[in-house]
């Protein structure tokens, strides 16, 4: 069973999450994305959403590349 890590998160725009998960298992470790968007809701309480609406949309293309790199420096840091 692989061990999977607390996330790394990266925020982008008002609202905007991407999760980097690190999943490490007995032969190799690989990773995965979650996105999400913030709201507050009626009661000022903050909720995740993972619906976007059009003017999220960039800002969701952007933390996608943000987590991209991020994976992509953990994996040449794992080679080293």
């Amino acid at each position: 069973m692989a061990k999977q890590e607390a996330p790394y998160t990266i925020r982008v725009g008002r609202g905007i999450k991407a999760k980097v998960w690190t999943n490490n298992g007995s032969k190799s470790t690989w990773y995965n994305v979650t996105f999400a968007r913030s709201y507050r809701d009626e009661d000022g309480n903050y909720q995740d959403a993972d619906s976007f609406g059009r003017d999220d949309l960039l800002h969701l293309a952007r933390a996608a590349e943000k987590a991209f790199d991020f994976i992509n420096c953990q994996i040449q840091a794992d080679e080293e």
